[in-house]
């Protein structure tokens, strides 16, 4: 997903240069860049109201890898509940204990 996005960005850069050297001018191409920076900027604050977490590359992968854990586990009926008594038995700390602990040390 990280490699489509750098290719993305990199596609656009390449585009907005052509379109502002090549074909059309600065005057016309100002107000697009403008635009579209805006919306990456929205699309932000829209990642962060949905989320409450900051929209920075390691956040956005950390809840897609979620959302991706969750659909894999409801597909393949997958029991958490389970999975978190056999941890305490064992007493192997689960995934956001490690990361709880990570932030507060």
């Amino acid at each position: 997903m990280l490699w489509g996005a750098l290719g993305a960005f990199t596609l656009q850069s390449a585009v907005f240069f052509r379109l502002t050297f090549w074909d059309l001018s600065w005057d016309v191409m100002e107000p697009i860049t403008f635009f579209v920076t805006s919306s990456s900027l929205l699309a932000g604050f829209f990642f962060f109201v949905l989320t409450h977490r900051d929209p920075s590359y390691r956040d956005l992968m950390d809840t897609l890898v979620r959302n991706k854990q969750q659909k894999l586990m409801q597909k393949k009926q997958f029991n958490e509940e389970r999975l978190k008594e056999l941890q305490m038995q064992c007493c192997i700390p689960s995934y956001a204990s490690q990361k709880t602990f990570s932030k507060d040390h």
